[in-house]
């Protein structure tokens, strides 16, 4: 664990020091334009491609080391999907991506997803409180494309305001860590120190790429969880997941009111 410790923490020492660097090599630049981009400076949406190369780096030790990856069965397919959910929100921060066609990507890639890996799907609603449990099973795939889409969404209209996403995802970790006891989850708080640092200074943004991408890293590990009866419930991931929903219905509220398009 030591090893992969200090391995990030230079990694992630040296890419942050090359945000300026690296976003206008990219020219992932976000300038602001007081209309919805209210930030002071210039500022690089490079979060999420951090982000990538953390999870890069932790999959391919965990492969030379013999370790787990997060649980998770399926690596590679799981790896596939998330550069592509990536690269989706690359495109948007570079070419400002319709809603309609960034929607029908990442509707055809948890679609597929879901295909080939139907054990990510949810089959059942277990509600501990009540002791109650609702099957879903006929409509697994559709209801978990949805679940999917949603909270994509959500997180994705939720970064708007410094350190409020890398907060949630914070606490995304720990909450994952209370109920897996993995002890990989920190290796990402690394990366999330780094940024909240570079964050709180607006020196670096997520990102589309960031959000996309980190929103599908946690629908996936969440529901896995589930599967696997970590959770004793629905309800406990409902809480954490209802955060940026809540966020998300306000903003629809607000722009609606406005008369303006609550997807754009």
């Amino acid at each position: 664990m030591l090893l992969e410790m200090i391995i990030l923490i230079l990694v992630n020492f040296f890419l942050f020091k090359k945000i300026n660097f690296i976003g206008k090599k990219l020219n992932l630049v976000d300038s602001p334009d007081g209309n919805l981009k209210l930030h002071k400076n210039t500022s690089f949406t490079i979060g999420g491609l951090i982000f990538l190369i953390n999870i890069s780096i932790i999959l391919i030790l965990s492969y030379f080391l013999n370790k787990s990856f997060f649980n998770i069965e399926n690596k590679l397919i799981f790896y596939g999907i998330f550069i592509l959910i990536f690269l989706v929100g690359f495109l948007d921060d570079k070419k400002n991506l319709s809603p309609k066609i960034k929607f029908i990507l990442l509707t055809f890639l948890i679609g597929f997803f879901l295909l080939v890996e139907p054990g990510n799907k949810i089959n059942s609603l277990y509600f501990s409180t009540i002791d109650l449990n609702i099957s879903v099973e006929n409509y697994s795939f559709l209801f978990t494309l949805l679940c999917y889409l949603l909270f994509l969404n959500a997180v994705n209209m939720f970064d708007g305001i410094n350190l409020q996403l890398c907060l949630y995802s914070f606490l995304g970790l720990i909450y994952l860590f209370i109920y897996n006891h993995n002890f990989q989850y920190f290796y990402l708080f690394i990366f999330f120190i780094y940024f909240f640092i570079w964050n709180f200074n607006g020196k670096i943004f997520m990102g589309d790429n960031g959000s996309l991408s980190l929103a599908f890293f946690f629908s996936y590990l969440f529901i896995n969880n589930y599967n696997l009866g970590n959770f004793q419930g629905v309800e406990q991931i409902f809480i954490y997941m209802a955060i940026p929903g809540i966020d998300m219905l306000r903003l629809f509220i607000v722009r609606l009111v406005n008369k303006k398009n609550p997807f754009k």
